[in-house]
């Protein structure tokens, strides 16, 4: 993985946890393995992880909903 990553995936890692990212050094691999291996161990990691994004999805937007929006406003201000 190159080192230069991009904005919202630094947002999901830093503001909300939902990523985290392994340095491609001689024990990167390994340790990845390990966070892995642990969070499928852990009975509450499921729950833990589906608040975080429950709350990274209450702070954002639907984009879809909100092109339509202004799609259906740009067509009804053209026909006026």
């Amino acid at each position: 993985m190159s080192d230069i990553r991009t904005g919202y995936l630094l947002e999901l890692q830093d503001k909300y946890g939902l990523l985290e990212s392994f340095a491609p050094d001689g024990n990167g691999l390994e340790r990845m393995l390990q966070r892995a291996t642990s969070l499928v161990l852990d009975a509450g990691s499921r729950g833990e992880w589906q608040k975080k994004r429950d709350i990274m999805l209450a702070e954002k937007i639907d984009v879809a909903q909100y092109i339509t929006g202004v799609f259906e406003e740009f067509l009804e201000e053209g026909s006026q």
